[in-house]
């Protein structure tokens, strides 16, 4: 995240070279920190409507092949071990508890929609 922002920041700053050329010192300024105010304000809102738009497409799978009340138990449960046991967790394990959390409901949706998938092949009823 920090390495997307250094990004940004970059390009900004590239583009706010293009006020270099306004011999007025204050103006050249201004000019500058508007230009990148801009580039960041663009940058930015493309960035959120991308997590947005990709958030809203996970969420539409997830309704359709994992909203019942296990997926609501599994991610209560998850979410209470990782809480309770997060000390030792990050002893073993050197990641930061959110993407573990994260990665743990990926896998049960994974293997969810694989045994919805499967069933609904057969014909049978879930």
């Amino acid at each position: 995240m920090g390495s997307l922002f250094r990004e940004f920041v970059i390009g900004a700053d590239s583009f706010g070279q293009l006020s270099s050329g306004i011999p007025n010192r204050i103006l050249s300024g201004l000019m500058y920190w508007l230009i990148v105010a801009i580039v960041m304000g663009i940058l930015f809102i493309i960035t959120g409507l991308l997590i947005v738009g990709i958030g809203y497409q996970v969420g539409k799978i997830y309704r359709k092949y994992c909203w019942d009340i296990l997926s609501i138990i599994v991610a209560i449960t998850s979410t209470a071990i990782v809480i309770y046991f997060g000390e030792w967790i990050k002893n073993a394990i050197p990641i930061n508890l959110m993407v573990f959390l994260l990665l743990s409901h990926v896998i049960y949706i994974y293997f969810h929609a694989n045994i919805y998938y499967h069933i609904s092949m057969k014909g049978d009823s879930i």
